[in-house]
């Protein structure tokens, strides 16, 4: 059997609160990622689930450590890793879709520079290529690939624009891993389904492994091979997308689970 291509073992993160004391956010922490593999990463507000997203991404913010505890990517120790490793990790390897775009998006940057920044730092496309594979990445999440949309800057659009150009620039060139913190929050239903089928075609097409993170079943349940529950920084519960929505055993699970049917039966 092959190794993972992400592996996190025993990881503990504790946030300083303005007390000085440590509150743990993260407990023991361990799961992994196969490649190309889908894992929903779920569980109530407050889990643990954006924590964990961010430690693996190595952005974490200053009032966080790690305790204890290892993350590993291609068998290479992420926690080792200086401020240029992780600049070369996240912008070739690694991409990250937030809930909130506005955070991952320059105000001063053109939509142009957003999307193609990746792909052009790391060669991956120029010239003419870049700007048809800009165009291409923006039809892909719904948007016209116009040269007033490409000119302009994100704080002039709507919040469910600016979600997409973020999952744009996030799916650009070939990421190994992609975690797509709650991708959809700011999207209509019809949109919402076009940015989830663009990361499975991703997934399906390029083998990318996708960490879906989400507290809300109705978005990811039949998306993933595998649910990684989380509930209070640990985890409660994880297996095959299937088994946990017919037989839930965590009482956690089975509170999502039933939100998620009721939702159903509501509709």
């Amino acid at each position: 059997m092959s190794a993972p291509l992400l592996q996190v073992d025993g990881l503990s993160v504790a946030f300083e609160s303005r007390d000085r004391a440590a509150l743990l956010a993260l407990d023991r922490v361990s799961i992994s990622v196969a490649d190309g593999e889908c894992v929903a990463l779920v569980g109530p507000s407050g889990s643990g689930k954006t924590t964990l997203a961010r430690a693996i991404l190595g952005l974490l913010p200053d009032s966080a450590r790690v305790v204890e505890g290892s993350i590993r990517f291609e068998g290479q120790d992420l926690l080792t890793l200086d401020d240029a490793g992780w600049s070369r990790l996240r912008g070739k390897d690694l991409g990250l879709v937030l809930q909130e775009p506005a955070a991952a998006l320059h105000p001063m940057k053109s939509v142009e520079s957003l999307v193609g920044e990746s792909l052009l730092l790391h060669r991956m496309a120029s010239g003419r290529d870049l700007r048809q594979r800009i165009c291409g990445l923006l039809e892909e999440v719904g948007l016209p690939a116009s040269e007033a949309l490409l000119k302009e800057r994100p704080h002039r659009l709507s919040g469910g624009m600016r979600q997409r150009i973020g999952v744009a620039a996030a799916v650009a060139g070939d990421r190994k891993l992609l975690i797509a913190d709650e991708p959809t929050t700011a999207l209509d239903a019809i949109l919402r389904r076009q940015v989830l089928d663009l990361l499975e075609r991703r997934r399906r097409d390029h083998r990318t492994a996708l960490i879906l993170v989400s507290h809300d079943l109705d978005r990811v349940a039949r998306r993933a091979d595998r649910w990684i529950v989380l509930d209070r920084g640990r985890v409660a519960e994880e297996g095959p997308a299937q088994r946990l929505l017919e037989a839930p055993s965590h009482p956690v699970t089975k509170a999502l689970v039933e939100e998620w049917f009721s939702m159903r039966s509501a509709r």
